[in-house]
């Protein structure tokens, strides 16, 4: 005959303590309390049914975390390091675009409220991206976090009907532009950086970073070093 797996408590009840996808503040995994006061059989059905559900993501914590509160999270978690143009452009999504959202837990968001943020923009194509990027990139962390589940989440972002954008193609400088970097009246100040940025292909702020210790003229073997670069914070350098 085979031996039970789960034992009855001082209680009477098969109890068992299992890892519900969740975290606890100080790291550790969470445990939820199953019980059965049937049969050992019975709680390791109850067991697995739990097991199955957090290894397919379906398994969510209950939380009453508000939609707009978690989106400045992820903001501070994932985008803090980003260049501060990047993050004022999520800042900017999730204040002024996602605002309505206000007052509504994340466990509450829906595929409405993802087109509705969408509709809102119709008249800005390339907000309307910046918005579909962002609102997804809040919800996968939150599917990570444990707060929607998978199957949630793909619900919430299928079918997101987008305006028509098109992307503003960069291009190479003409042959009479290129005559007409050479042959302009710069300052030896403004020619310096002018030059810099057309010879080496450099951005604004990685030019204004250079200093004197970046530059290397060694016989035969003149190098200039690209590592790091001046970013403007509104006005400020």
């Amino acid at each position: 005959m085979a031996t039970a797996k789960y034992k009855r408590n001082y209680r009477g009840e098969f109890e068992a303590r299992i890892w519900d996808g969740t975290y606890n503040p100080d790291g550790s995994k969470h445990r939820k309390r199953l019980v059965s006061k049937k049969s050992s059989a019975d709680l390791e059905r109850k067991v697995n049914a739990l097991k199955s559900q957090v290894e397919n993501g379906q398994y969510v914590q209950d939380s009453d975390i508000l939609f707009l509160d978690y989106a400045r999270q992820w903001l501070h978690t994932k985008k803090g390091v980003r260049e501060k143009n990047t993050q004022r452009m999520y800042e900017n999504i999730i204040e002024i675009h996602l605002s309505f959202l206000k007052g509504i837990r994340i466990s509450e968001i829906r595929n409405s409220h993802f087109q509705l943020a969408i509709n809102n923009a119709l008249d800005k194509p390339r907000t309307c991206q910046q918005i579909y990027i962002t609102f997804k990139q809040i919800l996968k962390m939150a599917v990570t976090d444990n707060y929607i589940g998978a199957g949630m989440y793909e619900m919430i972002c299928s079918d997101i009907n987008l305006p028509k954008y098109t992307r503003t193609e960069k291009r190479a400088l003409t042959q009479t532009e290129k005559d007409a970097v050479l042959a302009a009246d710069f300052t030896d100040r403004e020619k310096a950086f002018v030059y810099i940025i057309y010879s080496c292909g450099l951005r604004r702020g990685e030019a204004l970073a250079l200093s004197v210790f970046d530059f290397s003229f060694e016989a035969g073997k003149n190098t200039l070093s690209i590592t790091k670069a001046l970013i403007f914070d509104h006005n400020t350098p």
